[in-house]
């Protein structure tokens, strides 16, 4: 090739490499696009009522606090069907395999079906280009059911154990896989798929190291902490810490993220691994507790947003969780439906609430208003709650690629009630993803839309625009509720001393003027709260309270903050 053709070669591979640069990119940036994973985790300040960690205790053993309600479950679990089909190959359900060895039902048939299967897929994200994902649903659990029975050769045969490790659980070596397979490495994968992969993986390894052949026993290759698997599961563990859940208040994710987390809080050798965990766990389910009443919530949530329109005010993956361990032990008749998937989990692992996390998921003894902080481009929480009631912000949605599903405030009593419409709420003006429906603060809430009032509360007095209802279980208890053309208002007072039709008059007295009430509510004690309901997406709807301007940039809102309990994570 002469010297002009060599130089013209050079030309065209320049003006290639130059071309491909920015098509390369463009393709990147595509993969981030489709990805519905966290892009970059931001810390937050952890707030005034994020209790510290309890490092206190070290390695989690198997709890002997056995709940009425999670003995019920197992026992109810141990009797269902062992083996399934999918795709025209068997397959197990471990968590029924779990709940017959801790009954001790079935013994020889569990571990000879265990022995007689094989992996029927393969794990991460699916998608169309890997259409046989999601196994790490299924070695979760696998997992639990090895470290939870390995020192009880009676019930877990040890050829078992070697088949479970060696054969269906698929995670092998120390290098952690963060995106979705087959992507390219283009597209991070879910928080939870995450979780769940390089959990089994770190687990898996230390059962080599610890217990494994004579080859596998001691080899730095299985040894987490010093090839580099440890590490990174800690420091992902701690973006989540710092961060908090990307995949917050998920239906259905929760659930996979929290078992994967089970595990890590259980069975790691390595005591920070343990102890973050352990505290990612608490600080989730004390915003559970704050954020639910007798065990009923309605929360915007991260993933799925499909199900916003959700009204069973217990058809979340956190639920069940909580009502195994916030059970109380005197109870003798746990009451049904159970849901098996959480709640065998949530009672064959070791891991137990905080006390005083137990007792505010029970009962509500003071009044209080928190705020948890979700990061950029995400919703808050807003609770206003105490002994009778708890309001919840509906939060908002920040467009297709956020996957958050916005809710309607909801006012939810003591009385049982299940289903959003049979409590009082509020929606936005349009749908659910135009709206911003951050309107709530201490015993008030509003929107730009309309407070729904359930069909058996029928005022006890009125005035103008204010209806004014009573809540037979809380003597004393009135719920003032407006409606006018876009303006939607809603207030509690839970100690009211005079009548209802008192009440009516005084707040029609204490806010003559529509115009007036549209940005501002007096008290009848004196005291307001301003409001903007039509605020743009990414600032509280509550403008000042008693006059004091408040932080409504509500992207760097601190993980927990507010005006309520401080609490102790010690057990």
């Amino acid at each position: 090739m002469n010297r002009k053709c060599v130089k013209r070669f050079g030309v065209v591979c320049l003006v290639i490499a130059i071309g491909a640069w920015p098509a390369w990119r463009l393709v990147k940036f595509g993969g981030r696009i489709a990805s519905i994973a966290r892009d970059v985790a931001t810390p937050l300040p952890p707030g005034s009522l994020c209790p510290q960690r309890d490092d206190s205790t070290g390695s989690s053993t198997i709890s002997t606090n056995k709940t009425p309600r999670g003995q019920a479950a197992i026992a109810l679990d141990s009797t269902q069907e062992l083996m399934g089909n999918e795709r025209g190959q068997p397959v197990i359900h471990p968590r029924v395999a779990i709940a017959k060895l801790y009954a001790g039902k079935d013994i020889e048939d569990v571990n000879a079906k265990l022995r007689s299967i094989t992996p029927w897929k393969e794990s991460g994200s699916t998608w169309f280009g890997h259409p046989s994902g999601d196994y790490d649903f299924t070695e979760i659990d696998l997992v639990a059911l090895l470290y939870l029975f390995f020192d009880q050769p009676g019930k877990l045969h040890p050829e078992t154990e070697k088949y479970l490790v060696d054969i269906l659980l698929i995670e092998n070596g120390a290098t952690p896989r963060p995106m979705v397979p087959h992507s390219l490495g283009l597209v991070v994968d879910t928080e939870n798929h995450t979780l769940m992969t390089e959990g089994t993986r770190y687990l898996k390894n230390q059962w080599y190291y610890q217990r494994g052949t004579p080859d596998q026993r001691g080899n730095p290759k299985f040894d987490n902490d010093r090839n580099g698997l440890g590490l990174w599961l800690l420091g992902y563990l701690r973006v989540i810490q710092n961060a908090g859940f990307q995949e917050f208040n998920s239906i259905p994710y929760l659930s996979y993220g929290m078992r994967a987390l089970l595990n890590l809080e259980a069975f790691p050798a390595n005591r920070e691994i343990r102890s973050t965990a352990r505290y990612i766990i608490d600080i989730a389910n004390w915003q559970y507790a704050l954020g639910s009443l007798d065990m009923r919530r309605c929360a915007p949530f991260r993933r799925q947003s499909y199900r916003a329109g959700i009204t069973d005010l217990q058809d979340d993956e956190h639920t069940p969780f909580m009502q195994v361990w916030a059970c109380n032990p005197s109870d003798p008749s746990p009451t049904p439906p159970f849901r098996l998937r959480e709640e065998t989990l949530a009672e064959a692992m070791p891991y137990r609430l905080p006390e005083a996390v137990r007792q505010w998921a029970l009962a509500k003894p003071e009044t209080y208003f928190v705020r948890f902080g979700h990061g950029q481009n995400a919703s808050p929480e807003l609770y206003s709650g105490g002994p009778n009631y708890l309001i919840s912000a509906g939060g908002v949605n920040r467009g297709l690629r956020s996957e958050i599903a916005a809710r309607p405030i909801a006012l939810m009593l003591r009385d049982g009630v299940r289903d959003l419409n049979d409590c009082f709420h509020l929606t936005g003006c349009g749908t659910w993803k135009k709206w911003n429906n951050t309107g709530v603060c201490d015993r008030f809430a509003c929107s730009n839309g309309e407070v729904h009032v359930p069909k058996n509360k029928s005022p006890v007095a009125s005035s103008g625009n204010w209806n004014i209802h009573a809540e037979p279980n809380a003597p004393g208890f009135m719920i003032a509720v407006h409606n006018a053309a876009g303006l939607a208002l809603l207030a509690l007072f839970p100690e009211w001393k005079n009548s209802p039709e008192d009440l009516a008059k005084a707040l029609a007295q204490s806010n003559p003027n529509a115009a007036d009430l549209s940005h501002t509510f007096h008290w009848p004690t004196g005291e307001t709260v301003d409001y903007d309901v039509n605020a743009p997406k990414g600032l509280w709807v509550i403008t000042a309270i008693d006059g004091k301007p408040v932080d409504r940039a509500y992207d760097s809102w601190a993980q927990l903050d507010g005006n309520g309990p401080k609490i102790s994570f010690a057990r």
